[in-house]
């Protein structure tokens, strides 16, 4: 009797010490902490990280009278001059929706892969526009996006005269967070 009453005193301690272990010392649950988002794409055979600045937005168009969503990454090539990749589509995850679209890429599509040079007297930058392409966008929950895109551009001299086509392939971007504005 001594020896079942020792072992289920063990027993009893053993289990009070193991579920007050479990829990953290300020009752409160781990933050939530959101995915990391990436956007990346291969330019001239090189795998590129646009992870300098990420920004996607959802905002009203004040001409179109309907809210535009606006995917634009940012690559830092050097202390004074950037990569930019900027699309923007007519919003299809306002809420209540929830679906994936294709865009085709060309010459008439609102975005732009852009060369910027800046210095503390000067800031340019030189568009190229689409010329073929896919963009895929596909809705995750509420307000993130993932998608795919790949499109060609052309480089002119300072002439107009075409120099050479640019391929920019298995380009992708995930869990891109949309900042919903007015």
């Amino acid at each position: 009797m001594k020896l079942q009453s020792l072992v289920t005193g063990f027993f009893f301690i053993t289990v009070c010490i193991t579920s007050v272990s479990c829990f953290k010392k300020d009752g409160k649950p781990d933050p939530y902490v959101p995915p990391t988002p990436a956007f990346r794409a291969n330019i001239a055979g090189t795998l590129v990280e646009f992870n300098d600045k990420i920004i996607v937005s959802s905002k009203k168009s004040d001409t179109a009278n309907k809210y535009m969503l606006t995917i634009l990454a940012e690559k830092k090539i050097s202390v004074d001059s950037t990569i930019i990749i900027r699309f923007t589509v007519e919003d299809f995850t306002r809420p209540g929706s929830f679906e994936s679209k294709s865009f085709p890429l060309n010459t008439n599509f609102p975005g732009n892969l852009i060369e910027w040079m800046f210095s503390p007297t000067v800031s340019a930058g030189r568009y190229h526009f689409f010329q073929n392409g896919t963009l895929d966008v596909v809705q995750i929950g509420a307000d993130y996006i993932n998608g795919r895109f790949q499109f060609t551009y052309f480089l002119y001299d300072e002439y107009g005269q075409k120099l050479s086509e640019q391929m920019i392939s298995n380009g992708f971007f995930e869990n891109l967070f949309i900042k919903r504005m007015p």
